[in-house]
């Protein structure tokens, strides 16, 4: 916590690189390479998550109200899931 309020932590952005590198990194034929790299995404998808929330903090309650409209067609342009279901982590070996 520190780091973070001496203004030495990563933005969102530069901190999702690093764990996509750090996704990279490990190692297919590890027993615990798929562990492993679900808790990378999940950390991922958190900084991802608070992120947005800090451009959008209204989305969740956005969401709600829509879904909660009924069956007519604006509430039925996607908002029937997360935001988050559009995340994208990609992993290069380079």
């Amino acid at each position: 916590m520190e780091m973070a309020r001496s203004g030495l932590g990563l933005n969102p952005r530069d901190a999702i690189d690093h764990i996509a590198k750090l996704v990279a990194q490990q190692d297919p034929t590890d027993d615990l390479y798929a562990v492993n790299v679900e808790g990378l995404l999940r950390l991922c998808a958190c900084i991802w998550s608070l992120r947005r929330d800090t451009v959008a903090p209204g989305w969740r309650s956005q969401v709600r109200e829509l879904k909660g409209a009924g069956p007519h067609p604006e509430a039925m342009s996607g908002s029937s899931s997360s935001p988050a279901s559009g995340i994208r982590c990609s992993v290069s070996s380079t």
